[in-house]
Order: C-alpha cells, then sequence, then structure tokens
C-alpha cells in the first residue's frame, strides 16, 4: 500500500500538463517562427545553389515489318526472293550494328554537334562511343515474343542522352541509313546477278555461233538462241527504282522527350514543402524539451 501511495506521488511529481504545454507554445511562438524561418532558408538556399543533376532524356523510335506490298514490288524490280520477316531481320541487324552507329555517328556530323571543339581523328573514341553506347533495343517482353516466331510486333530502338534534340535525331538518321543501305545492298547483289547472267547468256551465244560455222543449226539449238534472246532482252530492261519502298515501316518517328528521366521537379517540391514542416515540428520539439527540462529543473530545487 505504502508502495502505490510511493509511486502515485512520483508521477504526479513528474507530471506535465497539456495547458502548461500549450501555454509554452504561445509564450515561445516568436521562437517557432524565427527557427521555421530560419530552417526554411536554409533549405531553400541549400536547394537553389545544390549541384544540378545533369538531366538524362531517352527518345524511342517505333517500328513494324515492312507491308506485303512493299515486298512483292521490291521482289519483282530486283528478281529476289525475300520475304517480311527476312527483311525485317536484315533492317534490325543493320540498325544495331555498333560499326553503322559508328558511321552514322561520323556522316551526321555529330560529333561537332556535341562539341564545337571536336576532332574526329581524336575524340571519336571520347565522346563517339559513349553517345552511341547507349542504343537499345530487344526489350525482354519482345524477345519473349520473337522466341514464338512473331515479328508482327511493334519493335523500338531506345537511346538515351544528355540532350534530347540529338538523340532523337540520331534515332531517326540510324533508321533513315539503315532501310536505304539494306535496299542498296539488295540492289547491289541484283545488279551483279544481272551482269553475271548476261555474261553468262553472251559465253552461251558466242558457243553456238560457233558450232553454226561448222553445222546447221538444229531446232533445239534455235529455240535456246531464241530463249536466250529473250532473257537478254528482259534483263537488259529491268529498271531499279526503289522510290518508295521500304524495307520497314516507322510506326512513329522519335521525338525529343519533354521530361528528364533522373528529374522530377513534382518530388523536389514535395521534398522542400517536407523538409519546411519538419523545421516546423523540430521548433515545437525544441520549446518541448526546454520545457520539461525547466520543469525537472524546478522540481530538483
Amino acid at each position: 500500500m505504502k508502495e502505490n501511495v510511493k509511486n502515485s506521488a512520483y508521477y504526479e511529481d513528474y507530471e506535465i500538463d497539456l495547458g502548461v504545454l500549450l501555454r509554452a507554445l504561445n509564450e515561445n511562438k516568436k521562437f517557432i517562427l524565427i527557427f521555421t524561418f530560419i530552417f526554411s532558408l536554409i533549405v531553400s538556399l541549400y536547394y537553389v545553389y545544390r549541384p544540378e543533376i545533369t538531366p538524362i532524356y531517352q527518345s524511342r523510335i517505333y517500328f513494324l515489318a515492312p507491308s506485303q506490298l512493299n515486298v512483292t514490288k521490291l521482289n519483282n524490280m530486283l528478281q529476289i526472293n525475300e520475304t517480311e520477316k527476312t527483311l525485317y531481320n536484315k533492317f534490325l541487324s543493320k540498325s544495331m550494328s555498333v560499326d553503322f552507329h559508328k558511321k552514322i555517328f561520323q556522316k551526321g556530323n555529330y560529333g561537332e554537334l556535341l562539341n564545337s571543339q571536336y576532332e574526329p581523328s581524336i575524340d571519336f573514341d571520347l565522346r563517339g562511343d559513349e553517345f552511341i553506347s547507349s542504343v537499345k533495343t530487344l526489350s525482354s517482353e519482345i524477345i519473349m515474343i520473337s522466341k514464338y516466331g512473331s515479328y508482327e510486333v511493334t519493335w523500338n530502338i531506345s537511346m538515351t542522352g544528355e540532350n534530347a534534340d540529338l538523340i532523337s535525331n540520331f534515332l531517326n538518321d540510324l533508321a533513315k541509313y539503315a532501310d536505304f543501305e539494306v535496299l542498296s545492298e539488295l540492289k547491289k547483289v541484283s545488279e551483279l546477278k544481272i551482269k553475271n547472267r548476261l555474261n553468262s547468256i553472251k559465253i552461251e551465244k558466242a558457243e553456238i555461233a560457233e558450232m553454226t560455222l561448222s553445222n546447221p543449226m538444229s531446232e533445239t539449238t534455235i529455240n535456246k538462241l531464241l530463249d536466250l534472246n529473250i532473257e537478254e532482252e528482259k534483263l537488259n530492261s529491268i529498271k531499279i527504282d526503289l522510290n518508295g519502298i521500304k524495307s520497314v515501316h516507322i510506326d512513329q518517328a522519335a521525338v525529343p522527350a519533354k521530361n528528364a528521366l533522373n528529374t522530377n521537379q513534382k518530388r523536389r517540391s514535395l521534398e522542400l514543402g517536407f523538409q519546411i514542416a519538419a523545421g516546423f515540428l523540430l521548433s515545437i520539439f525544441i520549446v518541448y524539451i526546454r520545457k520539461i527540462f525547466s520543469f525537472e529543473t524546478k522540481k530538483i530545487s
């Protein structure tokens, strides 16, 4: 019983009335306001003068396999047997070649755009490799789809960098020149095949002419010569014009990103607000601590 009375007396001695604390806040409101103002000023100055994070932007270009009409026109013109899938794969292989990236970097004078003091013979390894290293494609979802043999999905090539305009321009140039080179290579192969076949026809006709010097032409030989003449005329009449034909369909061209990946103005504003609120709560906590110590000192004295 005596122990309970003793404990009760102890708690009464050290109990702080809530009203006393509220009065303490009112009495120290000037301190709270000044402390909160100084704390907010320090936090604001930190946000204003802290080193800026270099914004990093990302841009993407989306594309699909070429249309069947494009493929048919190309095959008829070049006398080849490409399909939508094979043509599409040629474009992907070309567009994701590191050597091709370097070629576009130099062709588009991107080194000079990155740095006006750029020297191609010296600085490419420093700036060029860093610039093109962010070119990516084949997201995990697309890889899973491609394993099942599907290519009728929207693929994309992405790129990140400090200059939103520059990376979007590079992606568009990449697709443009990859398409051009794929078709140009197919054209060269077709022209080489035509040239080789014309040479073969020339040789065969010469052999027939030589045979007829000693022997009259048989009906079979005449028919063969006619077929060779027709084929030769057909090959010579081929006119290769690739205007309007594409190795890939650009679903959406790359555009400059408006928002950086690593900066968020709303989040920074929230952080600033929370820190100012924390300063206000800290000032209240200091007032409470001071009041408690003051109360303890009075009890001891």
